[in-house]
């Protein structure tokens, strides 16, 4: 895994990360300190909220490509992935919206209103474990590069 996330070490500083590496996701703490923020009176458009230069250029290939429906299918599904959200933008889009529009815009995880209940989803408790694999990841490579000098 290690030789595929060479990007990765530009997210941590591998001094921080060796000293805080033993830590288990158990020890992480459980501060409820999140950034607020607080939206403007502005309901910005939909081309505000999300970049689709990727998505459309990569539909654009696969509707011309000629694999089968299946796999076309597939592959639009997959470029969804290179859709560039705005979340500040969409945080005002939600302060300016209906309650209709608000609720279905917490369920898409669009916006995260409350901490508990991104805990009882589960996204607090992911977003701890992509970063332990990812900081055991790192540190793998740092003691293989120590230990081939």
């Amino acid at each position: 895994m290690a030789e595929n996330n060479d990007f990765l070490e530009d997210f941590y500083d591998t001094d921080e990360l060796k000293n805080s590496i033993s830590n288990s996701l158990s020890r992480y703490s459980q501060s409820t300190r999140i950034c607020q923020y607080v939206p403007t009176e502005h309901k910005p458009s939909y081309s505000e909220m999300v970049d689709e230069t990727k998505y459309r250029q990569l539909m654009e290939d696969i509707e011309k490509s000629n694999v089968p429906d299946d796999v076309k299918y597939f592959l639009r599904m997959a470029a969804t992935r290179h859709l560039k959200f705005t979340y500040s933008k969409i945080a005002d889009y939600y302060a300016n919206s209906s309650p209709e529009v608000q609720k279905l815009m917490e369920d898409s995880v669009l916006v995260m209103i409350d901490y508990d209940d991104a805990v009882e989803k589960g996204y607090i408790n992911m977003s701890k474990k992509i970063d332990e694999v990812a900081r055991l990841d790192i540190l793998n490579k740092i003691k293989m590069k120590e230990s081939n000098k």
